[in-house]
């Protein structure tokens, strides 16, 4: 993206700059909590001797800072003691040259919100829910590594909420792509706990896109279909997206 910037050939999709930030797990949530946005209670280690904040409560999931694609998130990456904690921060530290962060971890749904398009004119499409049917616990119940690359097999479906959960979905959502500077399209993936409650993880740029064939989970068509849209119609409606706003 940069270098097509710096040559200003237009693209779809994501901009350098929103890369940077979205990518940033911490920036993300700073920038989400300042809008009104529920974010579960975290902590970032940057060394290994950091001391656990007072009021962090276990059971906690780890994760490098800055990775994408589920990079990072085992089955294993939940902890439920200190001495589980610090060793899973020790091997992000040594493994991915970055900080940790570490969020309480709440057992629930894990919810994704699609949306595509620029401000003003903004589609946000029906709320996508994760199944993982093979899970042993509620801590497998993650989009881990092995889930998503590892053979592990999720299902994705409409989410069935109440109305007032799906409204605030999509504010959260459509206020987390304005602020986070998004555009054309991307994904928020949410945690709702066993209470309804809505708690934001992270904003995706560029989330998959391709047919959902021979086995493929791509969630941004999978959320599109919900609205009646086939994979061709999505990308088409991308490109123009795209071409719109490069030629307003």
């Amino acid at each position: 993206p940069e270098i097509l910037e710096a040559l200003e050939i237009p693209f779809t999709g994501a901009s350098s700059h929103n890369m940077h930030l979205t990518l940033d797990k911490e920036k993300t949530k700073l920038v989400a909590s300042y809008y009104g946005i529920p974010v579960l209670r975290h902590q970032i280690f940057r060394k290994a001797e950091d001391k656990l904040i007072p009021g962090l409560n276990f059971p906690m999931i780890v994760k490098p800072i800055r990775e994408e694609a589920s990079i990072g998130i085992y089955q294993g990456s939940v902890v439920v003691s200190r001495k589980q904690l610090y060793a899973k921060v020790q091997a992000v530290l040594e493994k991915y040259k970055q900080p940790a962060i570490v969020e309480e971890f709440i057992e629930g749904r894990e919810i994704s919100v699609g949306i595509i398009g620029n401000t003003p004119d903004l589609t946000i499409f029906p709320p996508l829910e994760f199944l993982f049917p093979d899970a042993k616990s509620p801590f497998e119940k993650i989009r881990s590594y092995e889930y998503k690359w590892g053979g592990k097999k999720e299902q994705m479906i409409r989410a069935y909420l109440s109305k007032k959960t799906v409204r605030k979905l999509e504010e959260y959502t459509r206020i987390a792509y304005e602020t986070t500077e998004c555009r054309d399209y991307a994904r928020m993936d949410y945690r709702l706990d066993n209470a309804g409650n809505i708690y934001f993880l992270e904003a995706n740029y560029n989330p998959g896109i391709g047919p959902n064939t021979h086995g493929l989970n791509n969630t941004l068509t999978m959320m599109a279909s919900f609205k009646g849209m086939s994979f061709e119609d999505l990308v088409e409606k991308i490109v123009l997206i795209a071409n719109l706003r490069c030629h307003p």
